[in-house]
């Protein structure tokens, strides 16, 4: 008995257009089927390879999956509990194979557009089935060429319009004679914002980064075949059980169910989306300039740790479970575990976005103060308020503050049991709704106004920063005054200051003219004690009502007296 059996050989290439750094947001998908393989052959009955198939073509009892960029050949022998080729053996000689051969011509073209990063819907776009998917994600398939794809995950969310009425124009742009690409000037305007990533099965001279040299890539696809169209590589196979040849040949027992192998999808999914969400904070200006937000850093190192876990259990599960060694219960209770563990989805999440609320209140105070300099280290601190005489420090105190919730991570990935799900919750400085933070922003206000009214200051007598160190006395913030890199007294006393200075002055009137002050005697207190409560009349400039910029040093020698020394450090100079 004999059988006309073939197999489908096509090339597969995807072009990856993006726009602003969004890779794999538009893929352009050209195929060209071109041969048609037949084989004759007698079967034999002399073959028992246990759970082994044989890449062959029949209408009956076959399997067909996509190849993935694997070496896939006729005759081959595929392992389809672990979704791996077996090298070196086939069942017959090469010899026999090729003088069997038959092809014919198929050729054929598709172009699609797929704008989305999820691994569902890439898996989808390649014809990737369940079964197949789920080697994927557990790391057992190697995909090569242009099904790397797949692997091509994105490393930060970004915003933007998908330009996808550019890339469904592709196949009509012509290329003129000078090499410029026949567009409209708005057309062209768009098309130098995209970037492209290849993704193929052929070596280029030159990989496209641009949308022209996309579009060239595009349309040199049929010559790329070559002239005997001899680049060509498997996109289908077909695989033929060995039970067909021999019914004593172990059997697949059993493939995963397409609702476990969604669980496990999901789960690894939301990984991926985690990972891309701290790189988003990372590289934001408060993650870049505050690196105590660096837990953050643990955070993603141990998601991935897990992940990483997770795969290689995985990687073990299927093929027991496919070759009967294992039910697929043992793969639900492995999903079952991660739900209700400390690396649930809905507890990752809620962390994130605690840490990305907490980022956009520092990004809300940094656009605060504008006028001041941010400074990313206690050691850059250190440098710069040794650069001048005097340094103001805004330092944000609460960045660096413990973590129950990581350190409950770290303890499951050692295997053991935390108690620190008992242990309260750090106070969410950052909610709007906290009146820390209401604090916060009121400090950092003033701050800012004594930063811009100091503004043409000399740096190297006068200095403004922002800092995130940890301060156990003081939550939120605290402001640090610093004298030829010296520390000179603490947040309280100074905030005294900055509040009373800004909203509990009287009237202090200044004659530029005779160069004199006039002194209220109201305004002089009893005890030094209560100058915190009454210190200056507000600063009026004659003719305009404004905060006078100069005239404090002049009362230098006569508050020296009165007030306690760091307040006369103050006045000796700094102003509002």
């Amino acid at each position: 008995m004999q059988y006309k059996p073939r197999e489908s050989w096509h090339c597969h290439f995807e072009i990856c257009l993006c726009h602003q750094g969004r890779r794999n947001r538009l893929i352009g998908v050209r195929q060209c089927n071109y041969k048609i393989h037949y084989l004759w052959l007698k079967l034999s009955t002399h073959f028992i390879y246990k759970h082994i198939v044989f890449v062959l073509f029949v209408q009956m009892d076959s399997l067909q999956m996509v190849a993935l960029g694997r070496p896939f050949d006729l005759g081959m022998l595929y392992d389809c509990r672990s979704d791996k080729l077996i090298p070196g053996i086939t069942l017959w000689d090469k010899e026999k194979l090729d003088r069997d051969m038959r092809e014919r011509p198929q050729p054929n073209s598709e172009f699609r557009i797929v704008a989305s990063e999820s691994i569902s819907d890439k898996s989808s776009s390649l014809g990737v089935e369940a079964s197949l998917k789920a080697s994927f994600l557990c790391g057992l398939v190697d995909v090569e060429g242009s099904a790397k794809y797949l692997k091509n995950e994105k490393k930060v969310h970004q915003t933007g319009q998908s330009h996808s009425v550019m890339i469904k124009k592709i196949p009509e742009i012509t290329i003129e004679g000078s090499g410029a690409l026949k567009m409209e000037d708005k057309e062209r305007e768009k098309a130098n914002k995209c970037s492209c990533t290849f993704h193929g099965d052929f070596l280029l001279e030159k990989s496209p980064t641009t949308f022209k040299e996309a579009v060239k890539v595009y349309q040199d696809l049929p010559r790329l075949l070559g002239p005997n169209k001899e680049n060509v590589v498997p996109v289908t196979v077909y695989l033929l059980p060995l039970s067909v040849l021999d019914s004593k040949a172990s059997k697949l027992v059993r493939q995963i169910s397409l609702k476990l192998v969604t669980k496990a999808e999901n789960i690894l999914e939301g990984f991926t989306e985690l990972e891309m969400w701290c790189n988003d904070v990372l590289k934001s200006p408060a993650g870049q300039m505050f690196p105590k937000i660096s837990k953050i850093k643990t955070f993603k190192r141990m998601c991935s740790e897990f992940k990483l876990g997770l795969q290689r259990t995985l990687s073990q599960k299927l093929p027991l479970i496919r070759g009967g060694g294992e039910g697929e219960a043992a793969l639900a209770e492995v999903l079952k575990k991660v739900a209700q563990g400390p690396f649930n989805s809905d507890r990752l999440k809620q962390w994130m976005e605690d840490k990305d609320d907490e980022t956009n209140a520092v990004k809300s105070l940094m656009k605060l103060m504008q006028n001041t300099e941010t400074v990313s280290s206690k050691n850059a601190l250190s440098d710069k308020v040794s650069d001048s005489e005097k340094a103001l420090v805004f330092v944000l105190t609460s960045l660096d503050s413990t973590e129950p919730f990581l350190s409950e991570l770290e303890q499951h990935l050692k295997g053991s049991k935390s108690d620190s799900s008992d242990a309260p919750e750090p106070r969410r400085w950052y909610s709007s709704e906290d009146m820390i933070y209401t604090t916060v922003r009121r400090k950092a206000k003033l701050f800012s106004d004594f930063a811009e009214a100091n503004k043409d200051k000399d740096r190297k007598s006068l200095r403004f920063l922002v800092v995130g160190l940890a301060d156990k006395n003081q939550e939120g913030s605290a402001v640090y005054l610093y004298e030829d890199g010296f520390r000179l007294f603490n947040q309280e006393r100074l905030d005294s200051i900055l509040y009373v200075l800004k909203n509990h002055c009287y009237c202090l009137y200044q004659v530029f003219t005779q160069n004199l002050i006039r002194w209220h005697s109201s305004i002089l207190p009893r005890q030094p004690g209560t100058i915190y409560k009454k210190i200056l009349k507000e600063l009026v400039q004659i003719g305009q009502f404004k905060l006078l910029l100069t005239g404090l040093e002049m009362l230098y020698s006569f508050m020296k007296s009165l007030l306690e020394k760091f307040v006369s450090f103050y006045f000796g100079g700094f102003c509002i």
